[in-house]
């Protein structure tokens, strides 16, 4: 049973090593990306988190951060850069960690929370009420540390 688990844990891990080896990376950002996911891999299946969890983790974050960065280049916001790394990154592990029969379903979480993170957006940088704004803000940025926690860019 936990040989079996193992396989089945460890299969994403290969498959994103293969990934990344096979572009001749040399960049420690990839190198960073592949740890990351291996300790997200191990994070999730030590502490009772399914898969799917993980995968709906990382394809909300991917949606975010399509959201943030489109926001940031509308807004001319000098962060467009880090968002587009990070965004990057998180899709890497993503389609590392997706089957093929999840891959319509991870698409459309993807999309669901690309369209919700931009709502906050738009809440928060042209929301009427003051409080309302506050709130839109501090939520966007709580999204985002946790996505960028989960990369291990926090």
């Amino acid at each position: 049973m936990l040989q079996a688990r193992l396989i089945q844990v460890m299969a994403p891990v290969l498959k994103l090593a293969r990934c990344f080896f096979r572009r001749n990376a040399h960049d420690m950002g990839d190198l960073k990306t592949l740890l990351s996911s291996c300790l997200l891999i191990l994070l999730a299946t030590s502490q009772g988190r399914s898969e799917t969890d993980l995968v709906s983790a990382m394809a909300s974050c991917a949606g975010r951060y399509s959201a943030e960065l489109e926001h940031a280049w509308l807004m001319d916001d000098p962060r467009s850069e880090i968002l587009s790394r990070q965004r990057e990154n998180t899709l890497s592990i993503l389609e590392a960690i997706t089957t093929a029969d999840a891959a319509r379903d991870i698409l459309n979480l993807r999309i669901d929370a690309k369209h919700a993170h931009a709502r906050l957006l738009t809440m928060a940088s042209f929301g009427t009420a003051p409080s309302e704004t506050k709130w839109a803000k501090r939520q966007s940025r709580l999204f985002l540390q946790n996505c960028a926690a989960m990369l291990l860019d926090s």
